[in-house]
């Protein structure tokens, strides 16, 4: 039995290759490359997805960002966003 986080990952892993990135999922969590570079890892849960965006890459990759945050909104009802890596404040 497959839960439904792992079945909605799975779901958009497949958007986001026909879109042209690159996705290694390992059950509900996935890694995003554009270009060939990080782009963002995304988190899948039964209540929410938690997108993180690569930061260093930023730059470079802001169009693919945004696109990659929105095909993933179309399909989590809860989408937290971040930038990784995160810097704690001093």
């Amino acid at each position: 039995m497959v839960s439904r986080a792992v079945e909605r990952a799975a779901a958009i892993q497949r958007i986001l290759q026909e879109a042209g990135y690159e996705v290694s999922r390992h059950a509900s969590s996935m890694i995003i490359l554009a270009r060939g570079k990080l782009a963002a890892t995304l988190h899948v849960y039964p209540d929410v997805c938690r997108l993180n965006t690569y930061r260093p890459w930023a730059g470079l990759l802001r169009e693919e960002q945004e696109e990659i945050a929105r095909l993933v909104r179309k399909h989590c009802a809860r989408l937290e966003e971040s930038e990784a890596p995160h810097t704690p404040p001093t």
